[in-house]
């Protein structure tokens, strides 16, 4: 015997189970996305084995044709209130951003109609960001367009400069790509990235916060396989990118340690390919000033010094090693030597900071003993006078830092 109400029950349990696998949370978006990304892929491997020239600008069009359908399906679902899919959708096409078909690395093969290609790429992406912020109704920063702007720039040009310039400059230009993307991108998430148009209660600002960052992971994730295609493709060092790879995080780092320990891992990790020394003691320098700059803006007490003054010795290095690409250590070269010694006085005049006389010591010590104007020890009685000496040299200077600096901070507090 039927209990009564009970067909009624099992009605709305289905038509729930239904609204929330196949409406809140339907995974066929996913598969969708995923049929076209594999059409698309198979499609163009096919023309391609069949000989066809210009068969890759019409499966990019299909592509770009999916991303705007993704997009219109977010404004649909939004304006019905589905926000959840709708944001699913917008992740969809925050994928398709990223060139997923790999059009601008077939634009420099196909002349004027790939140069052609690359440009109506480059204004398709442009408008699918405006396109897709108002679907969504948000509102992206100023520094997160300009960093989705310089990705996509890259993306477009790249692919024609890696095939006409040589290996070490090409990693250089990558290299410090990345590391304004990286850099930018931490400017944005630390400003709110991406504000809503309407008022959000806390779980759905949650939720932008979320997708946002996983925006960033996406795109991330996407360059680094386009990046991981051009070395295979072009002359692009990859090991060289990797020993590079611990610098693009330190723009991220807060903790001081962290900072110093990773920057002095990433040179030590370039001295295995000398090649690419130069390119990553450029990069440490720009993340240092970033930091210093973080920190001159924060006013925190002076710290963006240290900053400064290693920014300045990174780069004294990246001059020094310029040519530098196998053996031992390079020579000093007197006219870095100098200009290092020139722009080491101004910065301890202007910002005060004579911390900067240390390493400056190191670099007029190493030229003396490497120049042998005072020659290397080399018996056991060399070795003991050089000891001796240093050790008084020593004594000495830490006796006038003592006096220079005598007055305790603490107690002027």
């Amino acid at each position: 015997m039927m209990v009564p109400g009970s067909e009624e029950r099992r009605t709305t349990f289905w038509r729930r189970l239904f609204h929330r696998w196949f409406v809140e949370y339907n995974p066929l978006y996913l598969l969708s996305a995923a049929l076209v990304l594999a059409g698309t892929i198979l499609c163009a491997r096919g023309l391609s084995h069949d000989g066809s020239v210009y068969g890759g600008l019409g499966v990019a069009a299909v592509a770009e044709l999916y991303a705007g359908v993704l997009i219109g399906g977010a404004a649909l679902l939004m304006r019905i209130g589905q926000r959840r899919s709708g944001v699913l959708l917008g992740l969809l096409t925050v994928v398709y951003q990223a060139d997923v078909t790999l059009h601008t690395e077939t634009c420099p093969n196909l002349g004027w109609a790939g140069a052609i290609g690359t440009l109506v790429w480059l204004a398709a992406f442009e408008t699918k960001i405006a396109t897709l912020a108002a679907a969504l109704r948000i509102r992206p920063s100023r520094v997160m367009l300009a960093t989705t702007r310089l990705g996509a720039v890259g993306l477009a040009l790249f692919p024609y400069l890696l095939s006409r310039i040589d290996e070490r400059t090409t990693t250089f230009l990558v290299g410090g790509w990345l590391l304004a993307l990286s850099i930018g991108a931490e400017r944005a998430h630390r400003t709110p990235a991406v504000t809503s148009v309407v008022a959000l209660d806390p779980w759905a600002a949650t939720v932008l916060r979320r997708t946002t960052r996983a925006t960033w992971l996406v795109w991330g994730s996407l360059l680094g396989l386009h990046v991981l295609f051009w070395s295979t493709q072009y002359h692009l060092s990859r090991s060289a990118l990797l020993l590079a790879a611990p610098v693009l995080v330190v723009p991220w780092l807060r903790s001081e340690r962290q900072i110093w320990a990773t920057v002095a891992g990433a040179l030590a990790l370039a001295l295995v390919s000398p090649s690419s020394f130069s390119a990553s003691a450029v990069m440490v320098a720009s993340t240092l000033v970033f930091h210093g700059v973080r920190l001159a803006e924060a006013e925190a007490c002076g710290h963006h010094r240290r900053y400064v003054v290693a920014a300045l010795f990174a780069l004294y290095l990246s001059a020094w090693t310029m040519r530098w690409t196998s053996g031992p250590w390079p020579s000093h070269v007197l006219a870095v030597d100098v200009l290092i010694s020139l722009a080491v006085v101004l910065v301890a005049w202007r910002m005060r900071a004579r911390l900067a006389y240390a390493p400056l010591t190191l670099v007029w010590t190493h030229f003396v003993v490497q120049a042998r104007v005072v020659p290397a020890p080399h018996s056991l009685v060399e070795w003991g006078a050089t000891c001796i000496a240093s050790g008084f040299v020593l004594l000495v200077a830490c006796l006038a830092a003592g006096y220079a600096f005598r007055a305790n901070p603490e107690s002027k507090e």
